[in-house]
């Protein structure tokens, strides 16, 4: 089938690993997913969609999907391609594995923004809806990070990414979230009334 004279493809969403190393209660892989979809997406293939994708006019690519993509240990390495590019890269992650090295990786890549999931306005309601419950380990890493950066003058936007799980009590949710991970971190906050996709 030819392809459309006319075809643009601006945005890409990679899932470049299926797995993820959170089970919350809010997410599909709570469920689990089918085997074949556990793995990570190897950098050829990546390379091989973006090249093909870059015909088309690519501007943007998020990296994101049920899975986690910090598990994917060639994550900066996608990043920097797509950065040679000059294409925008957004990655989403629930920031269990953004430690240091990680973190000076893909800040030297140069990764636009990264939107950290961290549901969960203080510890208790974060064990609740996050799987592992990592709280302090999330909370120190996003911190490190937006500090990496700034160190760095890189110019990467951090966002937190929460959703509302009590209704009954939104504004003093908002308050709690804003103390306890936007004061303590310096990142951005996005707050979302609760889903289930």
């Amino acid at each position: 089938m030819p392809i459309a004279d006319d075809l643009q493809i601006h945005q890409l969403d990679l899932e470049i690993h299926g797995a993820c190393n959170y089970k919350c209660e809010m997410c599909p892989q709570a469920w689990g997913r089918e085997k074949t979809f556990l793995k990570s997406l190897s950098f050829d293939l990546f390379k091989k969609i973006v090249d093909d994708a870059m015909q088309y006019g690519l501007q943007s690519v998020s990296l994101h999907g049920s899975g986690e993509p910090t598990l994917n240990r060639n994550m900066p390495e996608m990043v920097r391609y797509l950065k040679d590019q000059s294409v925008q890269v957004i990655s989403f992650t629930n920031g269990l594995k953004l430690d240091e090295a990680l973190s000076v990786a893909l800040l030297d890549a140069g990764l636009d923004t990264l939107r950290v999931s961290a549901i969960g306005f203080d510890e208790d309601s974060y064990a609740r809806w996050m799987k592992p419950d990592a709280y302090d380990d999330v909370r120190e890493h996003v911190r490190r990070f937006v500090q990496l950066r700034d160190e760095r003058k890189a110019d990467t936007q951090v966002h937190l990414y929460h959703l509302v799980t009590e209704l009954d009590r939104v504004d003093e949710e908002i308050g709690l979230y804003r103390k306890n991970w936007t004061d303590y971190t310096k990142a951005e906050s996005e707050i979302w009334l609760m889903h289930n996709w």
